[in-house]
């Protein structure tokens, strides 16, 4: 049927890249996803879901992934080290994907990024990296969409520890408006299928305004059989890790930049096209639990 969407997703099975895929199946679309390892992939990934051998860095395997398909989503992100690497995956395996785009015809291409990566660009190297990769795709010539949501709910199964454990870092005056990736996955589908999403950058929030602890405290609350007792960490004593952790740099710089640009941006509800975020956290623990999917960094 010609009104069949056909996507490729580069990035299909990172923590933000699977709900997508989950979701953009539901809403009928026919999803490819382009893997360096398949039998990693099926396992990942739904039964519904074309999996192919490929990597951005391989123009050919990449030019093959994209044949037959009407449009593309790039979930990219660079490894949580210190110093950038000498080949951004970010910016140039988009570049890579829109230049294979274009010769392959494919004229809709998605990318998400983060809110605050333009203020926080000259801060920290990663947050440049999306602004840079931002660009690549927006001064291209295909139809593009760039989404910058907020934190996603998909972060607070990543703050599990051992010994029944959560980890909450303490930022107290930074609300959050938390977006679940399943919210987030309907508003890429809509953007998908809508031309008032060309050339447009969106930035996905979700219902509530909470700190990193109020989001932490009610996740918690809402496992019947996985009750976590919370430890509290301050940044400062998590930077004393910096010199020594590429991990701990990345989560500190990330925790700087949402201190200082993303709740600043984040407060207020921002005007969009696309459906609104209804997901609370209470609800997010459901859906993990209904998909069987926890997400890990």
């Amino acid at each position: 049927m010609s009104d069949i969407k056909r996507v490729l997703v580069v990035g299909a099975t990172g923590m933000l890249g699977r709900p997508v895929v989950r979701r953009l199946i539901e809403e009928g679309f026919v999803v490819r996803a382009l893997a360096r390892d398949v039998d990693r992939a099926r396992t990942l990934l739904p039964a519904a879901c074309q999996i192919v051998r490929g990597d951005v860095r391989d123009d050919a395997l990449l030019l093959a992934a994209l044949d037959g398909c009407d449009q593309a989503y790039i979930n990219l992100s660079e490894p949580m080290v210190k110093r950038p690497p000498p080949w951004s995956i970010e910016v140039e395996g988009t570049r890579a994907v829109v230049a294979a785009c274009r010769a392959c015809g494919v004229r809709r291409v998605m990318r998400i990024s983060a809110m605050g990566v333009d203020d926080a660009a000259d801060q920290w190297w990663a947050a440049k990296c999306k602004r840079d990769a931002d660009r690549a795709l927006m001064e291209s010539d295909v139809e593009w969409t760039v989404v910058r949501p907020t934190w996603l709910m998909e972060s607070l199964c990543t703050l599990r520890i051992g010994g029944g454990l959560m980890l909450c870092p303490d930022l107290p005056q930074s609300p959050l408006r938390w977006i679940s990736g399943d919210d987030y996955a309907r508003q890429v589908a809509a953007a998908f299928q809508s031309t008032n999403a060309i050339r447009k950058v969106y930035q996905p929030q979700g219902p509530e305004n909470l700190t990193i602890r109020q989001a932490v405290k009610r996740f918690c609350a809402a496992w019947r059989n996985d009750r976590r007792r919370i430890m509290s960490m301050p940044i400062w004593p998590m930077r004393m890790g910096r010199a020594f952790s590429g991990r701990s740099h990345y989560l500190t710089s990330l925790l700087d930049m949402t201190r200082d640009h993303f709740s600043r941006i984040d407060r207020e509800a921002i005007s969009t096209d696309l459906p609104a975020a209804r997901m609370t956290i209470e609800d997010y623990a459901r859906y993990v639990e209904r998909t069987g999917d926890w997400p890990r960094k």
